[in-house]
């Protein structure tokens, strides 16, 4: 049997780093007078998501957040590429017959595609792709690996003040690495800024 998180406590450094970097960054980009984006520069998001499915019903209810800073180029005219980091990935698992939860950590990199169906100005809606490793304390029910691959769709919409919001299908496993791999699919929303 797994040894089972009991101490959420020691998870307050993380979350209080990404909150500082979201709201410092945003705070930093505040512009009353926005002007057209080149499509290059920084770009912060939170994302919190609940699981629909995974290889079993294990992981039905599952929630998890993830916090990304990152740089972006454009690559023609409706598309920018980007890197990030998750310097902040909290995985909560649901309850199981005896009544344990296990919360887990973690921190990774990725890389994005985003297409603006508005010509040359980076904003209102938009499609993206992205992927990346997260490496976590534990192992999530199911996955026999502290390494998993984020994977992810979504549809969103840029606003004229920078601001975003993003609605993302993910799926999270450890592409066969791992002995098992009960991969978890999950739906979620996020909100971030540009700068």
């Amino acid at each position: 049997m797994k040894p089972r998180t009991r101490t959420p406590i020691r998870f307050a450094a993380p979350i209080a780093v990404a909150a500082a970097l979201l709201c410092g960054a945003a705070a930093f980009a505040a512009d009353d007078n926005p002007e057209p984006r080149n499509g290059r520069g920084w770009r912060i998001e939170l994302f919190g998501a609940r699981a629909f499915d995974g290889g079993d019903d294990s992981h039905v209810s599952d929630l998890y957040t993830v916090a990304s800073v990152g740089y972006e180029w454009p690559i023609f005219a409706r598309a920018v590429l980007g890197l990030k980091a998750y310097p902040l990935f909290l995985y909560h698992e649901h309850a199981d017959e005896s009544g344990d939860s296990d919360l887990f950590y973690g921190a990774g990199f990725g890389a994005h595609l985003r297409y603006h169906f508005t010509r040359d100005d980076y904003r209102g809606l938009y499609a993206e792709l992205g992927v990346g490793p997260i490496f976590h304390a534990g192992q999530i029910e199911g996955n026999s690996a502290d390494l998993d691959f984020l994977s992810e769709i979504g549809v969103g919409y840029a606003f004229e003040n920078d601001w975003h919001v993003v609605i993302k299908l993910q799926h999270l496993s450890n592409a066969n690495i791992g002995r098992r791999n009960a991969g978890v699919n999950a739906l979620g929303i996020g909100f971030g800024r540009s700068f």
